[in-house]
């Protein structure tokens, strides 16, 4: 073969470097292949580019956990569904958006207890507007808590309705209550005041207004008190159209 007389010319450097690269061009992997079985243990059926996972595919870990979804140079990014396996059965983990290997974008996701989380994340953690709902140990209900995250907690604004039916609406810092904030107790008192690391430093009861009592734990819709008065007050105060 031409090749061979080539190589038997060359040098071992270049012997060894030819060899390689024509060796990666027989086995290099692109567009849609069948099931990979992989020397890390990993199974893999979806498309390939240059080498790399990249479009739709599924892998199947070691340990039977199992991805499906968008891949991009190598890393799952896109939307995509984590599956655990416990049990002998799947359970979902996380389905949504992915970066670079990472929870980033929306997404729902399951803890082992069942707890669950929908909302935004960056890179890995809960960060942004998302709701988080805890299961009680009957598992039969939840406290939800619906605001903002920072680094995995709660952090910003935020409300939490409570199994028993009660609801916190305030601020809030490193997972607990921190900073101005009301608690609507289920009985129809109310409490407003200032927390810090989650304790009551100051406030004062009330008994629950009539809208307060209709919606709980939400801050009275606006509207105008005599709106067509009002209205007819502005009118007045335009000024005249002058046609020309």
């Amino acid at each position: 073969m031409p090749g061979t007389a080539v190589l038997l010319q060359s040098s071992d450097k270049d012997c060894k470097s030819y060899t390689w690269t024509y060796r990666e061009k027989k086995t290099e992997k692109s567009g849609s292949k069948a099931t990979l079985f992989l020397p890390s243990g990993e199974t893999y059926c979806g498309s390939w580019q240059h080498n790399k996972r990249e479009g739709s595919g599924t892998v199947v870990y070691p340990n039977k956990d199992k991805y499906e979804g968008e891949w991009l140079n190598g890393k799952r990014h896109g939307i995509g569904a984590l599956w655990l396996y416990d049990s002998d059965r799947y359970r979902n983990c996380y389905t949504g958006e992915w970066q670079r290997d990472k929870f980033h974008g929306r997404g729902i996701y399951y803890d082992d207890t069942g707890n669950a989380y929908e909302g935004l994340w960056e890179k890995g953690v809960r960060k942004g507007r998302g709701q988080q709902a805890y299961l009680s140990e009957s598992g039969n209900s939840s406290d939800v808590y619906d605001g903002d995250w920072e680094l995995d907690n709660r952090s910003g604004t935020g409300t939490i309705r409570y199994a028993n039916g009660d609801i916190f609406e305030g601020q809030w810092a490193n997972d607990m209550k921190n900073g101005p904030g009301v608690y609507y107790y289920a009985d129809g008192a109310v409490y407003e005041g200032v927390w810090q690391e989650d304790i009551a430093k100051c406030g004062s009861y009330r008994q629950a207004t009539e809208s307060e009592e209709q919606q709980p734990g939400a801050l009275p819709a606006l509207q105008l008190e005599n709106a067509q008065l009002v209205l007819a007050d502005a009118a007045d105060s335009l000024p005249p159209v002058v046609y020309y």
